[in-house]
């Protein structure tokens, strides 16, 4: 038998009319109408949820799988038990759809796509694979996933292989890390980002760019990147810089969610501690942990700056007609 859920109103869904909205399911669990008018459907079992908004499932398109559990990070959690842990958490929380970003080891690229071939996603979220990402020689980031380590090619023609070999494995999307860390490590040379992205292309995959300053932000819409995988968090970028990346069609997916915890991890009142929705997903040990704190050497200024620099570039762009995709870069610790 069908279900008819009925609420008040769908995000989303414009001209709804008055409520109640009925969702209705079908017996295979799948939505087979909105019905936006008063009348119930016939055939259901009903379920009265008025009073409450319904939304439908966000997709998270910038995550990292299997790298921690609980406030750790260590490559032994890269299996498949944590992993599905994880996939089910996301669903939990409303997200449907997770696109894990360049982290991952070739196992995982392959189960994934495997899963999605044959629609065997039960009570997790649906997870996509960018597979292994691209970062310097000595650069960030780490290996978070060893054995199988990042690509960290040293010459444009090496760097055009390496995109080959990830697109044999049925790879549809690509992550680069273009980052020094304020000169503290090397950087991916421009000449090797350009011919990932130009390879990528000629493969039809979407390049993401983890950025962080405004200078690299600049240099890879000049390279022809796809998607910029953070908000640029060193300086103010300007409403005819923000023009350009409109133009250009490219993405951005500001990642304010990283931001904002960070920030909020490094405060001795920690307000994540009082939400329903951290203490749900976090588990007992994390969301009882109230001596838990973290930022690196940055301090609170320091913190709190560069999250409001991301939330005043977010602003920037957006007003300048940038498209934005959900992106938390969520599974770090």
């Amino acid at each position: 038998m069908k279900t008819c859920i009925q609420v008040d109103r769908i995000i989303g869904l414009d001209g709804t009319g008055s409520p109640p909205v009925s969702i209705v399911i079908d017996e295979a669990g799948f939505i087979s109408d909105v019905d936006v008018k008063d009348n119930e459907p016939f055939d259901c079992r009903l379920l009265d949820r008025r009073g409450y908004t319904a939304l439908p499932l966000l997709t998270d398109c910038h995550i990292h799988l299997g790298i921690s559990n609980d406030v750790m990070e260590s490559p032994d959690f890269h299996r498949l038990d944590l992993i599905n842990g994880q996939l089910r958490n996301y669903l939990e929380c409303g997200v449907g759809h997770v696109h894990s970003l360049g982290t991952d080891q070739p196992w995982l690229q392959e189960e994934l796509d495997r899963r999605r071939a044959a629609n065997n996603f039960k009570q997790v979220a649906i997870g996509y694979s960018a597979g292994i990402g691209f970062g310097a020689l000595g650069g960030w980031p780490g290996e978070f996933t060893s054995p199988a380590p990042r690509f960290r090619p040293e010459t444009p023609e090496e760097a055009s292989q390496q995109v080959r070999q990830l697109a044999k494995r049925g790879a549809r999307t690509l992550k680069i890390w273009v980052d020094d860390l304020g000169g503290q490590v090397p950087k991916l040379p421009l000449p090797v980002a350009r011919a990932i992205i130009d390879e990528a292309r000629r493969h039809g995959m979407t390049t993401f760019a983890h950025i962080f300053f405004l200078k690299d932000a600049a240099d890879l819409l000049e390279a022809g990147i796809h998607v910029l995988a953070h908000s640029i968090r060193d300086t103010r970028a300007d409403p005819q810089f923000a023009e350009k990346i409109a133009e250009k069609g490219v993405i951005l997916a500001p990642t304010l969610a990283r931001e904002d915890a960070e920030l909020a991890f490094a405060r001795e009142g920690n307000p994540y501690f009082e939400n329903h929705v951290f203490q749900k997903a976090a588990g007992n040990h994390l969301s009882s942990s109230r001596k838990l704190r973290t930022g690196g050497t940055r301090t609170l200024d320091e913190l709190c700056h560069m999250r409001d620099l991301a939330l005043m570039n977010f602003r920037t762009l957006t007003d300048a007609g940038v498209k934005v995709c959900l992106g938390t870069d969520s599974g770090f610790k």
